[in-house]
Protein backbone atom coordinates (compact mmCIF):
# COMPACT_ATOMS: atom_id res chain seq x y z
CA UNK A 1 0.00 0.00 0.00
CA UNK A 2 1.40 3.40 -0.90
CA UNK A 3 1.83 6.13 1.69
CA UNK A 4 -0.86 8.13 -0.10
CA UNK A 5 -3.34 5.26 0.32
CA UNK A 6 -2.22 4.63 3.88
CA UNK A 7 -2.70 8.31 4.72
CA UNK A 8 -6.13 8.35 3.08
CA UNK A 9 -7.28 5.68 5.52
CA UNK A 10 -5.31 6.93 8.55
CA UNK A 11 -8.35 8.52 10.15
CA UNK A 12 -7.37 10.04 13.48
CA UNK A 13 -4.11 8.08 13.87
CA UNK A 14 -1.84 11.10 13.18
CA UNK A 15 -3.45 12.97 16.08
CA UNK A 16 -3.54 10.08 18.55
CA UNK A 17 -0.77 11.44 20.81
CA UNK A 18 -2.66 14.64 21.49
CA UNK A 19 -6.02 12.86 21.82
CA UNK A 20 -4.46 10.65 24.48
CA UNK A 21 -2.97 13.71 26.14
CA UNK A 22 -6.43 15.29 26.29
CA UNK A 23 -7.94 12.07 27.64
CA UNK A 24 -5.23 11.96 30.33
CA UNK A 25 -5.97 15.53 31.39
CA UNK A 26 -2.93 17.22 29.83
CA UNK A 27 -5.31 19.50 27.96
CA UNK A 28 -9.04 19.91 27.89
CA UNK A 29 -11.17 18.37 25.19
CA UNK A 30 -12.06 21.89 24.07
CA UNK A 31 -8.35 22.77 23.76
CA UNK A 32 -7.78 19.61 21.71
CA UNK A 33 -10.66 20.56 19.41
CA UNK A 34 -9.19 24.04 18.90
CA UNK A 35 -5.70 22.60 18.37
CA UNK A 36 -7.03 20.16 15.78
CA UNK A 37 -8.16 23.16 13.71
CA UNK A 38 -4.62 24.58 13.67
CA UNK A 39 -3.14 23.98 10.22
CA UNK A 40 0.49 23.91 11.38
CA UNK A 41 -0.30 21.38 14.09
CA UNK A 42 -2.17 19.14 11.65
CA UNK A 43 0.72 19.20 9.16
CA UNK A 44 3.29 18.43 11.87
CA UNK A 45 1.17 15.61 13.32
CA UNK A 46 0.59 14.13 9.87
CA UNK A 47 4.29 14.31 9.05
CA UNK A 48 5.13 12.67 12.41
CA UNK A 49 2.72 9.83 11.59
CA UNK A 50 4.03 9.41 8.04
CA UNK A 51 7.61 9.21 9.33
CA UNK A 52 6.59 6.58 11.87
CA UNK A 53 4.89 4.60 9.09
CA UNK A 54 8.01 4.99 6.95
CA UNK A 55 10.21 3.72 9.79
CA UNK A 56 7.86 0.79 10.36
CA UNK A 57 7.94 -0.08 6.67
CA UNK A 58 11.73 0.05 6.63
CA UNK A 59 11.74 -2.57 9.34
CA UNK A 60 9.35 -4.80 7.39
CA UNK A 61 11.47 -5.06 4.24
CA UNK A 62 12.89 -8.40 3.19
CA UNK A 63 15.65 -7.00 0.97
CA UNK A 64 14.39 -8.71 -2.19
CA UNK A 65 15.11 -5.56 -4.19
CA UNK A 66 11.63 -5.37 -5.70
CA UNK A 67 9.14 -3.84 -3.31
CA UNK A 68 11.47 -3.31 -0.35
CA UNK A 69 14.84 -1.55 -0.10
CA UNK A 70 17.96 -3.57 0.55
CA UNK A 71 19.21 -3.89 4.11
CA UNK A 72 21.95 -1.36 3.36
CA UNK A 73 19.45 1.16 1.99
CA UNK A 74 17.08 0.59 4.93
CA UNK A 75 19.93 1.18 7.37
CA UNK A 76 21.01 4.39 5.61
CA UNK A 77 17.44 5.73 5.52
CA UNK A 78 16.85 4.83 9.16
CA UNK A 79 20.09 6.61 10.16
CA UNK A 80 19.02 9.71 8.22
CA UNK A 81 15.68 9.83 10.02
CA UNK A 82 17.19 9.01 13.43
CA UNK A 83 19.97 11.59 13.12
CA UNK A 84 17.68 14.52 12.33
CA UNK A 85 18.75 17.52 14.42
CA UNK A 86 15.38 17.63 16.21
CA UNK A 87 13.34 14.42 16.39
CA UNK A 88 9.97 15.07 14.80
CA UNK A 89 7.94 13.84 17.75
CA UNK A 90 9.77 16.31 20.00
CA UNK A 91 9.11 19.10 17.51
CA UNK A 92 5.38 18.33 17.52
CA UNK A 93 5.34 18.18 21.33
CA UNK A 94 7.15 21.52 21.49
CA UNK A 95 4.67 23.11 19.06
CA UNK A 96 1.69 21.78 21.02
CA UNK A 97 3.14 23.02 24.32
CA UNK A 98 3.74 26.51 22.87
CA UNK A 99 0.25 26.52 21.33
CA UNK A 100 -1.31 25.60 24.68
CA UNK A 101 0.73 28.27 26.49
CA UNK A 102 -0.40 30.95 24.01
CA UNK A 103 -4.02 29.77 24.10
CA UNK A 104 -4.14 29.72 27.90
CA UNK A 105 -2.42 33.12 28.17
CA UNK A 106 -4.94 34.62 25.75
CA UNK A 107 -7.84 33.17 27.73
CA UNK A 108 -6.38 34.46 31.00
CA UNK A 109 -6.01 37.96 29.58
CA UNK A 110 -9.66 37.93 28.49
CA UNK A 111 -10.84 37.34 32.04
Amino acid sequence: MTFQNRFQYAGLKPYENERCRAAAGGMTHHEYELLSRDDTYRKLAELRWLVSEFERELGDGDGDGDSHPTAETRAALARTVAEASVPLSEAVDYYVDRWLDAHRAARASEV
